[in-house]
């Protein structure tokens, strides 16, 4: 076992040898390029906005609020594949206030017609208090949809003729911190409950991770964007070590833990900053000095950056961090929220 991880150390170096811009473009036609650039492009957050997110959020519930947000659903509303930025509810007369959380699902007015675009159908809304809202109105107005002919989908949910526009959508989202993240950010446009234009799609990709997508022996063609993120982080704290100094008397038996936001500059480069603790001792100030080193040697987006539901950039990630032994280990917060 100890050759294999060498073996990979090796390989791994290698291929971070040359710098990838980010993020990466996809566009789904070569029609939706005017749409995309008339949207407005997503800001970076600051270091001071993303301390001050830990701050508010960190001691909360905010691993718990999973479904606060409007998307497509699973049908028992587990996981979340899109989300729609809160926005998608301002087109519905019908809502006097704004929701939490809402579930779509996608089905076809017509299964047969290959062409014909997906129309979108209101699961349910789940209000702010928890509570579910009522959408006998909205069948009444609007109409339900009905079953398909491949038992794909049920039918009998309220149809979204109102939603139309250009919308922001994240890929499999997860909160983080007061925020709702993905990797992946798509621009789509939706006209009169159908999806009209899939959009583009924006993605943020790891060395580590597309390091160990690559040399994993089970081969995924699909899935969440965070379904490697435990292999990742392995990966980043093996590699990590390599850029410690090795004076022994620099070791810390005993652990040392912190709570660090990596910040992750535009070239892609990590820094650090402690969140917790506030006071730090002579040696954790000693070991987290080792540590800016350490990271500012790795390979550039190393770790990359995420995008919010609010249009922004979130630079960096919210580590639990521990220092003993003469290397660190880290856990990205994020990890503790995976479906």
């Amino acid at each position: 076992m100890k050759i294999r991880i060498i073996g990979l150390s090796l390989v791994f170096a290698a291929l971070t040898s040359e710098t990838v811009a980010q993020p990466v473009q996809h566009y789904y036609d070569e029609s939706t390029a005017a749409f995309y650039d008339q949207y407005p492009k997503a800001s970076y957050l600051s270091v001071d906005e993303m301390k001050k997110a830990f701050e508010q959020h960190s001691q909360g519930d905010w691993m718990q609020r999973r479904q606060n947000y409007v998307g497509f659903f699973s049908r028992d509303g587990r996981v979340c594949t899109m989300a729609f930025e809160p926005a998608v509810f301002k087109n519905n007369p019908l809502m006097k206030s704004l929701p939490a959380a809402a579930r779509f699902v996608a089905a076809k007015i017509n299964p047969k017609d290959e062409n014909s675009k997906s129309e979108l159908a209101l699961v349910d809304v789940v209000m702010a208090n928890g509570e579910e809202c009522p959408l006998a109105d909205m069948k009444k107005k609007y109409g339900v949809t009905v079953p398909n002919d491949r038992n794909e989908y049920e039918g009998g949910d309220a149809r979204v003729p109102w939603l139309s526009g250009t919308y922001v959508t994240l890929e499999y989202p997860l909160p983080y911190m007061g925020f709702v993240v993905s990797a992946n950010r798509r621009v789509s446009q939706f006209e009169n409950g159908r999806l009209k234009n899939f959009g583009v799609l924006d993605s943020y990709d790891s060395r580590f991770a597309a390091f160990e997508r690559g040399s994993s022996f089970v081969i995924s063609l699909d899935g969440p964007w965070y379904q490697k993120l435990d292999n990742t982080m392995r990966l980043f704290s093996y590699e990590s070590r390599h850029y410690l100094p090795q004076d022994a008397t620099q070791k810390a038996k005993a652990g040392i833990s912190f709570d660090l936001l990596l910040t992750i500059d535009r070239q892609g480069r990590l820094g650090v900053e402690v969140l917790r603790p506030k006071q730090l001792s002579e040696d954790a100030s000693r070991q987290i000095a080792h540590l800016r080193t350490s990271l500012a040697q790795l390979p550039a987006w190393s770790l990359a950056p995420l995008y919010t539901l609010d249009n922004h950039i979130l630079p960096g990630r919210y580590v639990r961090a521990l220092y003993a032994h003469d290397h660190w280990v880290f856990e990205d917060y994020l990890q503790r929220v995976i479906p």
